[in-house]
Protein backbone atom coordinates (compact mmCIF):
# COMPACT_ATOMS: atom_id res chain seq x y z
CA UNK A 1 0.00 0.00 0.00
CA UNK A 2 1.77 3.14 -0.79
CA UNK A 3 1.20 6.30 1.20
CA UNK A 4 0.00 9.97 0.48
CA UNK A 5 1.23 13.24 1.79
CA UNK A 6 -2.16 13.38 3.70
CA UNK A 7 -0.41 10.39 5.67
CA UNK A 8 2.75 12.11 6.20
CA UNK A 9 1.67 13.73 10.02
CA UNK A 10 0.11 10.48 10.59
CA UNK A 11 2.99 8.61 9.80
CA UNK A 12 5.71 10.93 11.70
CA UNK A 13 3.36 11.04 14.26
CA UNK A 14 3.76 7.09 14.70
CA UNK A 15 7.37 7.23 14.01
CA UNK A 16 8.08 9.29 16.80
CA UNK A 17 5.92 7.04 19.07
CA UNK A 18 7.45 3.99 17.85
CA UNK A 19 11.32 6.28 19.07
CA UNK A 20 9.66 6.77 22.65
CA UNK A 21 8.63 2.69 22.43
CA UNK A 22 12.41 1.55 21.51
CA UNK A 23 13.36 3.78 24.67
CA UNK A 24 11.72 1.78 26.55
CA UNK A 25 12.85 -1.33 25.44
CA UNK A 26 16.22 0.42 25.79
CA UNK A 27 15.45 0.70 29.16
CA UNK A 28 16.64 -2.95 29.69
CA UNK A 29 20.01 -1.51 30.54
CA UNK A 30 18.38 -0.47 34.06
CA UNK A 31 18.45 -4.38 35.07
CA UNK A 32 21.76 -3.85 35.73
CA UNK A 33 20.55 -1.25 39.03
CA UNK A 34 16.94 -2.01 39.67
CA UNK A 35 15.14 -5.19 40.52
CA UNK A 36 13.74 -7.40 36.95
CA UNK A 37 10.70 -7.10 38.75
CA UNK A 38 10.25 -3.69 38.37
CA UNK A 39 11.87 -3.15 35.18
CA UNK A 40 9.81 -5.78 33.75
CA UNK A 41 6.49 -4.36 35.49
CA UNK A 42 7.13 -1.14 34.19
CA UNK A 43 8.13 -2.36 30.53
CA UNK A 44 4.83 -4.12 30.84
CA UNK A 45 3.30 -0.95 31.72
CA UNK A 46 4.52 0.65 28.67
CA UNK A 47 3.63 -1.62 26.44
CA UNK A 48 -0.19 -1.81 27.87
CA UNK A 49 -0.84 1.69 27.54
CA UNK A 50 1.00 2.22 23.95
CA UNK A 51 -0.47 -0.35 22.23
CA UNK A 52 -4.23 1.44 21.81
CA UNK A 53 -1.95 3.76 19.97
CA UNK A 54 -0.07 1.53 18.04
CA UNK A 55 -3.85 -0.23 17.01
CA UNK A 56 -5.67 3.47 16.09
CA UNK A 57 -2.55 4.53 14.04
CA UNK A 58 -2.23 1.36 12.20
CA UNK A 59 -5.54 1.17 11.74
CA UNK A 60 -5.98 4.53 10.30
CA UNK A 61 -3.03 4.03 7.85
CA UNK A 62 -4.96 0.79 6.45
CA UNK A 63 -2.06 -1.52 7.48
CA UNK A 64 -4.35 -3.77 8.08
CA UNK A 65 -1.37 -6.82 7.41
CA UNK A 66 0.42 -5.53 10.11
CA UNK A 67 -2.56 -5.37 12.73
CA UNK A 68 -3.06 -8.98 12.11
CA UNK A 69 0.43 -9.49 12.60
CA UNK A 70 0.57 -8.20 15.39
CA UNK A 71 -2.54 -9.99 17.16
CA UNK A 72 -1.14 -13.17 15.93
CA UNK A 73 2.10 -12.43 17.67
CA UNK A 74 0.84 -11.52 20.90
CA UNK A 75 -1.62 -14.29 20.67
CA UNK A 76 0.98 -16.70 20.17
CA UNK A 77 3.20 -16.05 22.68
CA UNK A 78 0.57 -15.58 25.09
CA UNK A 79 -0.94 -18.33 24.70
CA UNK A 80 2.59 -20.16 24.44
CA UNK A 81 3.57 -18.39 27.92
CA UNK A 82 0.24 -20.09 29.53
CA UNK A 83 0.93 -23.52 28.33
CA UNK A 84 4.26 -23.33 30.21
CA UNK A 85 4.76 -25.57 33.59
CA UNK A 86 5.28 -23.34 36.48
CA UNK A 87 9.37 -23.61 36.97
CA UNK A 88 9.45 -22.09 33.23
CA UNK A 89 6.65 -19.93 33.43
CA UNK A 90 8.38 -16.70 35.34
CA UNK A 91 11.35 -16.86 32.66
CA UNK A 92 9.59 -17.35 29.60
CA UNK A 93 6.31 -15.33 30.84
CA UNK A 94 8.31 -12.51 29.38
CA UNK A 95 8.29 -13.94 25.92
CA UNK A 96 5.14 -11.60 24.99
CA UNK A 97 7.13 -8.14 26.16
CA UNK A 98 9.65 -9.29 24.31
CA UNK A 99 8.32 -10.03 21.12
CA UNK A 100 5.81 -6.76 21.61
CA UNK A 101 9.39 -4.63 22.10
CA UNK A 102 10.62 -6.39 18.72
CA UNK A 103 7.43 -5.63 17.00
CA UNK A 104 7.41 -2.37 17.17
CA UNK A 105 11.46 -1.80 16.40
CA UNK A 106 11.32 -3.44 13.48
CA UNK A 107 7.48 -1.35 12.77
CA UNK A 108 9.84 1.91 13.65
CA UNK A 109 11.93 0.68 10.54
CA UNK A 110 9.33 0.10 8.37
CA UNK A 111 7.50 3.77 9.16
CA UNK A 112 10.85 5.19 8.60
CA UNK A 113 10.60 3.59 5.38
CA UNK A 114 7.67 4.61 4.76
CA UNK A 115 7.97 8.37 5.49
CA UNK A 116 11.07 8.29 3.11
CA UNK A 117 8.76 6.83 0.10
CA UNK A 118 6.28 9.74 0.36
CA UNK A 119 8.56 12.55 0.93
CA UNK A 120 10.38 11.22 -2.45
CA UNK A 121 7.16 11.15 -4.34
CA UNK A 122 6.18 14.55 -2.95
CA UNK A 123 9.84 15.84 -4.33
CA UNK A 124 9.05 14.23 -7.31
CA UNK A 125 5.89 15.73 -8.15
CA UNK A 126 7.17 19.38 -7.10
CA UNK A 127 10.56 18.60 -9.58
CA UNK A 128 8.06 17.45 -12.28
CA UNK A 129 5.81 20.33 -11.53
CA UNK A 130 9.17 22.56 -11.95
CA UNK A 131 10.24 20.95 -15.33
CA UNK A 132 6.73 21.81 -16.97
CA UNK A 133 6.88 25.37 -16.02
CA UNK A 134 10.50 25.35 -17.70
CA UNK A 135 9.07 23.76 -20.51
CA UNK A 136 6.10 26.06 -20.83
CA UNK A 137 8.51 29.27 -20.27
CA UNK A 138 10.58 27.91 -22.91
CA UNK A 139 7.38 27.61 -25.07
CA UNK A 140 6.32 30.74 -24.71
CA UNK A 141 9.93 32.99 -25.22
CA UNK A 142 9.73 31.04 -28.76
CA UNK A 143 8.81 32.94 -31.95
Amino acid sequence: MTHTAFDLPRLRRLHQWLTLESWAGVSCGALYWLPYSLVGSLLGIAAVAFTPILVVHLWALGRRGWLATFVGLMGGLFLLGGALPGPWRGLLGLLPLLGFYVFTWVLKLAVGEWIQEVEEAIRWRIEKARWADEAAAEMAALP
